[in-house]
């Protein structure tokens, strides 16, 4: 399986970019956190999800090298994860914040030695090129960053063009995640569009999901910004409150298709 076939030279070094920024914002946060046993996601503290994110940053580059432990199944990333924090391996905030900037200076160098349409083996069998493959670090660093602020109190934006590109990345791997049972009776084309950024287009029929960048007639064009579509679509933020803000748009022949979406897709 392949995700992402859009790779060109300007789309990855956009994708870089973004990545680069997110996490070195990332990386700001966890130095300047106050209380590093402040709830910050479920039950983990801020200090848990450090120990998560130096554990994927330190994987990301094994990735690209084709040494990363590779899951049958996507699922097993989340239990994974839940065993880092669960193992008790403890290191502070500042070595975290070094460990993860400089597992993200390794990435985006290797990511710079990738043709544009060099494919990365993820698990489950699934190859992404990389630009898609940028799209999983800059994720990460955007909606844990909101996690570390939320639970500071704090307030932080990321800039509107990196946060686009982000979500059109990840938005190429959302064909992998397709919650089959509950798509299995929707059919229907969203016409997705981040303020500022790139647009996707993505065609829902029998269970399965096409994401494209070609024209196509659409059921619902959303015009979202972009870091809180992320975050609606990572679970942080529910719908309604973006929706009567203007940061989340619809309108069309069925412009209530678009709550449907994060019902649709796994978590990633």
């Amino acid at each position: 399986m392949s995700a992402g076939a859009l790779g060109d030279t300007v789309t990855l070094e956009r994708a870089r970019t973004a990545a680069r920024a997110a996490s070195a914002r990332l990386v700001e946060l966890l130095r300047s956190v106050r209380d590093p046993r402040a709830r910050a996601v479920g039950e983990w503290s801020i200090e848990d999800l450090a120990m998560h994110l130096t554990d994927s940053y330190e994987n990301f580059p094994r990735f690209l090298l084709d040494e990363a432990e590779l899951f049958a199944d996507t699922a097993e990333i989340g239990r994974h994860n839940d065993e880092v924090v669960a193992a008790g391996k403890r290191f502070s905030l500042a070595e975290a914040a070094e460990r993860i900037s400089a597992a993200a200076t390794r990435t985006d160098e290797l990511l710079a030695s990738r043709g544009a349409n060099e494919l990365v083996r993820w698990h489950a069998g699934i190859q992404v090129d990389p630009a898609t493959f940028a799209g999983i670090p800059g994720s990460e660093a955007i909606v844990h960053g909101h996690d570390i602020a939320s639970a500071e109190g704090r307030r932080t934006r990321v800039d509107r063009s990196h946060a686009a590109a982000v979500l059109a990345n990840v938005t190429n791997l959302l064909p992998h995640y397709i919650d089959r049972e509950a798509a299995a009776n929707f059919s229907a084309v969203l016409d997705l569009r981040a303020k500022g950024g790139e647009r996707r287009f993505l065609s829902f029929a029998d269970g399965n999901l096409d994401v494209s960048t070609t024209q196509r007639p659409a059921d619902v064009v959303i015009l979202a910004d972009a870091e809180t579509f992320l975050l609606i679509g990572f679970q942080r933020i529910g719908q309604w409150g973006p929706a009567l803000t203007g940061k989340v748009l619809a309108w069309g022949r069925k412009p209530w298709l678009a709550l449907k979406l994060p019902q649709l897709i796994r978590p990633i």
